[in-house]
């Protein structure tokens, strides 16, 4: 694909199709390639038990109209912010039991951020009490991805833009 991509007959947005698609694919084997691994070591050692990890996994690429992309995967919750005219914005979303009730509409993102931040039990809304309980709880890791789905996001980037990749530990 790079090689077709690079011949000078190809027009532009037809190389810029199969760049991204390339970039794609190759992302999300990466992914579940880290997947199979995990799971056949965890196979093979069982005193390693059941073995995952959170990832967050970003590509820069610069097409040949010179605007530039990051593309990026996040599984778990890691976290991928962009800084970008000293704001920071927060491309990734959590694969947790906290996000997925503000998805289902369960808790507003307020409710959600109050109870992911809360230092004690008495500062969250009763209707997030229980996520809080929980709110470490991942659901998706690498080594544990029944369903092979693996999103890859797409984002234009500008000069002077900067990421932050986070782990575990670091509250907004």
């Amino acid at each position: 694909i790079v090689s077709i991509a690079k011949k000078d007959g190809v027009k532009p947005e037809r190389k810029k199709k199969l760049i991204d698609s390339f970039v794609r694919t190759e992302m999300k084997a990466t992914i579940l390639h880290a997947n199979e691994r995990i799971q056949t070591q965890a196979e093979l050692d069982h005193s390693i038990g059941r073995a995952a990890t959170t990832v967050s996994l970003v590509k820069w690429v610069e097409f040949s109209d010179k605007k530039q992309y990051l593309y990026l995967i996040n599984v778990g919750d890691s976290r991928i912010f962009l800084v970008r005219n000293h704001k920071l914005m927060r491309l990734s979303q959590d694969d947790s039991l906290l996000m997925r009730a503000v998805k289902e509409g369960t808790l507003t993102k307020e409710q959600a951020h109050r109870a992911d931040q809360a230092e004690s039990f008495d500062q969250v809304p009763e209707e997030a009490r229980f996520y809080y309980l929980q709110n470490a709880t991942v659901l998706r890791s690498v080594g544990t991805l029944e369903d092979q789905t693996v999103d890859v996001q797409c984002q234009e980037v500008f000069p002077g833009d900067r990421l932050v990749l986070l782990s575990d530990g670091v509250t907004d």
